[in-house]
Protein backbone atom coordinates (compact mmCIF):
# COMPACT_ATOMS: atom_id res chain seq x y z
CA UNK A 1 0.00 0.00 0.00
CA UNK A 2 2.81 2.31 1.03
CA UNK A 3 4.58 1.69 -2.38
CA UNK A 4 1.02 2.18 -4.07
CA UNK A 5 0.09 5.31 -2.34
CA UNK A 6 4.16 6.83 -2.40
CA UNK A 7 4.28 5.99 -6.81
CA UNK A 8 0.62 7.27 -7.21
CA UNK A 9 2.02 11.03 -5.37
CA UNK A 10 5.24 10.93 -7.46
CA UNK A 11 3.79 10.40 -10.48
CA UNK A 12 0.68 13.29 -9.86
CA UNK A 13 4.05 15.60 -9.98
CA UNK A 14 5.30 14.26 -12.73
CA UNK A 15 2.52 14.54 -14.79
CA UNK A 16 1.46 18.06 -13.17
CA UNK A 17 4.85 19.26 -14.50
CA UNK A 18 4.26 18.28 -18.00
CA UNK A 19 0.50 19.18 -17.94
CA UNK A 20 1.66 22.30 -16.64
CA UNK A 21 4.48 22.92 -19.13
CA UNK A 22 2.00 21.40 -21.97
CA UNK A 23 -0.45 24.07 -21.32
CA UNK A 24 1.69 26.95 -20.55
CA UNK A 25 4.55 26.44 -23.55
CA UNK A 26 3.00 24.16 -25.55
CA UNK A 27 -0.45 23.02 -27.63
CA UNK A 28 -2.04 21.67 -23.82
CA UNK A 29 -1.77 18.03 -25.77
CA UNK A 30 0.70 15.49 -24.29
CA UNK A 31 0.87 13.80 -27.14
CA UNK A 32 1.78 16.40 -29.46
CA UNK A 33 3.92 18.46 -27.16
CA UNK A 34 6.03 15.48 -25.86
CA UNK A 35 5.56 12.90 -28.62
CA UNK A 36 3.86 10.50 -26.83
CA UNK A 37 2.70 7.99 -28.86
CA UNK A 38 2.87 3.80 -29.23
CA UNK A 39 3.30 1.77 -31.86
CA UNK A 40 2.75 -1.99 -31.50
CA UNK A 41 6.71 -2.56 -33.19
CA UNK A 42 7.95 -0.49 -30.26
CA UNK A 43 7.48 -3.95 -28.28
CA UNK A 44 10.47 -5.53 -30.25
CA UNK A 45 12.68 -2.21 -30.38
CA UNK A 46 12.16 -2.02 -26.29
CA UNK A 47 12.58 -5.82 -25.77
CA UNK A 48 16.28 -4.82 -27.68
CA UNK A 49 16.86 -2.15 -26.10
CA UNK A 50 16.08 -3.10 -22.66
CA UNK A 51 19.00 -5.69 -23.14
CA UNK A 52 21.16 -3.11 -24.36
CA UNK A 53 20.63 -0.84 -21.58
CA UNK A 54 21.23 -3.39 -19.36
CA UNK A 55 24.50 -4.46 -20.39
CA UNK A 56 25.36 -0.60 -20.55
CA UNK A 57 24.87 -0.81 -16.63
CA UNK A 58 26.36 -3.81 -16.34
CA UNK A 59 29.99 -2.14 -17.97
CA UNK A 60 29.31 1.11 -15.95
CA UNK A 61 29.46 -0.18 -12.60
CA UNK A 62 31.59 -3.58 -13.41
CA UNK A 63 35.06 -0.88 -13.09
CA UNK A 64 33.67 0.29 -9.35
CA UNK A 65 35.07 -1.28 -6.29
CA UNK A 66 33.06 -2.78 -4.13
CA UNK A 67 33.26 -5.04 -0.84
CA UNK A 68 33.31 -8.59 -1.54
CA UNK A 69 30.52 -10.33 -0.38
CA UNK A 70 31.07 -12.69 2.55
CA UNK A 71 29.18 -15.30 0.70
CA UNK A 72 29.91 -17.55 -1.60
CA UNK A 73 30.46 -16.23 -5.50
CA UNK A 74 26.89 -16.97 -7.17
CA UNK A 75 24.89 -17.41 -4.15
CA UNK A 76 22.15 -14.67 -4.31
CA UNK A 77 21.37 -12.23 -1.67
CA UNK A 78 18.24 -13.52 -1.00
CA UNK A 79 17.42 -11.55 2.06
CA UNK A 80 17.32 -8.49 -0.09
CA UNK A 81 14.45 -9.64 -1.20
CA UNK A 82 12.62 -11.20 1.52
CA UNK A 83 9.17 -9.82 2.12
CA UNK A 84 8.74 -8.24 -1.21
CA UNK A 85 6.38 -10.40 -2.77
CA UNK A 86 4.71 -12.08 0.09
CA UNK A 87 1.73 -12.21 -1.40
CA UNK A 88 0.25 -12.01 -4.97
CA UNK A 89 -1.32 -9.38 -4.58
CA UNK A 90 1.98 -7.78 -3.23
CA UNK A 91 3.26 -9.15 -6.53
CA UNK A 92 0.72 -7.91 -8.67
CA UNK A 93 1.56 -4.27 -6.90
CA UNK A 94 4.94 -4.12 -7.46
CA UNK A 95 4.59 -5.28 -11.13
CA UNK A 96 1.82 -2.85 -12.04
CA UNK A 97 4.36 0.17 -10.32
CA UNK A 98 7.66 -0.84 -11.85
CA UNK A 99 6.66 -2.31 -15.13
CA UNK A 100 4.05 -0.18 -16.49
CA UNK A 101 3.23 2.69 -14.28
CA UNK A 102 6.79 3.91 -13.55
CA UNK A 103 7.76 3.45 -17.40
CA UNK A 104 4.78 5.42 -18.21
CA UNK A 105 5.29 8.93 -15.74
CA UNK A 106 9.41 8.58 -15.70
CA UNK A 107 9.20 8.31 -19.53
CA UNK A 108 6.92 10.99 -19.83
CA UNK A 109 8.71 13.23 -17.63
CA UNK A 110 12.19 12.38 -18.18
CA UNK A 111 12.29 11.57 -21.49
CA UNK A 112 9.13 13.74 -23.02
CA UNK A 113 9.71 17.27 -20.93
CA UNK A 114 13.83 16.89 -19.47
CA UNK A 115 15.34 15.89 -22.66
CA UNK A 116 13.36 17.44 -25.24
CA UNK A 117 13.60 20.76 -23.29
CA UNK A 118 17.73 20.05 -23.14
CA UNK A 119 18.58 18.85 -26.57
CA UNK A 120 16.72 22.17 -27.54
CA UNK A 121 18.72 24.13 -25.27
CA UNK A 122 22.18 22.29 -24.86
CA UNK A 123 22.69 20.08 -28.10
CA UNK A 124 21.25 16.49 -28.45
CA UNK A 125 24.85 14.52 -26.80
CA UNK A 126 24.63 16.93 -23.91
CA UNK A 127 20.60 16.59 -23.36
CA UNK A 128 20.83 12.97 -23.20
CA UNK A 129 23.39 12.56 -20.72
CA UNK A 130 22.10 15.50 -18.50
CA UNK A 131 18.92 13.99 -18.37
CA UNK A 132 20.42 9.93 -18.07
CA UNK A 133 22.55 11.75 -14.52
CA UNK A 134 19.00 13.66 -13.32
CA UNK A 135 17.31 9.86 -14.01
CA UNK A 136 19.87 8.34 -12.44
CA UNK A 137 19.77 11.26 -9.34
CA UNK A 138 16.25 10.36 -9.16
CA UNK A 139 16.66 6.96 -8.68
CA UNK A 140 19.11 7.81 -4.80
CA UNK A 141 16.22 6.04 -2.60
CA UNK A 142 16.28 3.97 0.17
CA UNK A 143 20.29 4.65 0.85
CA UNK A 144 21.94 2.13 2.28
CA UNK A 145 25.50 3.20 1.84
CA UNK A 146 27.90 4.16 -1.20
CA UNK A 147 26.21 1.05 -3.07
CA UNK A 148 23.36 3.23 -3.92
CA UNK A 149 25.41 5.33 -5.59
CA UNK A 150 26.63 2.33 -8.04
CA UNK A 151 22.95 1.52 -8.54
CA UNK A 152 21.70 5.06 -9.45
CA UNK A 153 24.93 5.34 -11.78
CA UNK A 154 23.76 2.02 -13.60
CA UNK A 155 20.59 3.50 -13.60
CA UNK A 156 21.60 6.72 -15.20
CA UNK A 157 23.49 4.53 -17.62
CA UNK A 158 20.40 2.50 -18.59
CA UNK A 159 18.62 5.81 -18.64
CA UNK A 160 21.47 7.03 -21.72
CA UNK A 161 19.90 3.90 -23.71
CA UNK A 162 16.47 5.05 -23.58
CA UNK A 163 17.50 8.96 -24.23
CA UNK A 164 19.02 7.76 -27.57
CA UNK A 165 16.20 5.91 -27.95
CA UNK A 166 13.62 9.01 -27.74
CA UNK A 167 16.07 10.87 -30.05
CA UNK A 168 16.22 8.35 -32.89
CA UNK A 169 12.29 7.33 -32.78
CA UNK A 170 10.95 10.84 -32.11
CA UNK A 171 8.95 9.26 -30.07
CA UNK A 172 8.59 8.49 -26.21
CA UNK A 173 6.98 4.31 -27.26
CA UNK A 174 9.78 2.62 -27.91
CA UNK A 175 12.33 4.10 -24.36
CA UNK A 176 8.85 3.31 -22.51
CA UNK A 177 9.14 -0.53 -23.42
CA UNK A 178 12.42 -0.64 -22.96
CA UNK A 179 12.03 1.05 -19.42
CA UNK A 180 9.17 -1.70 -18.67
CA UNK A 181 10.91 -4.46 -19.98
CA UNK A 182 14.27 -3.55 -17.98
CA UNK A 183 12.40 -3.38 -14.69
CA UNK A 184 10.70 -6.65 -15.91
CA UNK A 185 13.97 -8.01 -15.61
CA UNK A 186 14.25 -7.23 -12.09
CA UNK A 187 10.79 -8.69 -11.37
CA UNK A 188 11.67 -12.25 -12.68
CA UNK A 189 14.73 -12.19 -10.17
CA UNK A 190 12.33 -10.69 -7.62
CA UNK A 191 10.05 -14.07 -8.01
CA UNK A 192 12.81 -16.39 -8.57
CA UNK A 193 14.83 -15.30 -5.43
CA UNK A 194 11.65 -15.01 -3.11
Amino acid sequence: AGLLVGSLGLWLGLTSACVYVSRRRGTGSLRRDFSLSFRWRDLGFGLAGSVVARMLAIAAVAPIPLPLPTRRIGEPEREVFEGAVDTGLALAVLVLVTCIGAPLFEELFFRGLLQGRLETRLGVALGIALTSLLFGAAHLIAWQGPVTLVYAWAVAASGAVLGLMRHVSGQLGAPMAAHAFFNAQVMVIVVLLT
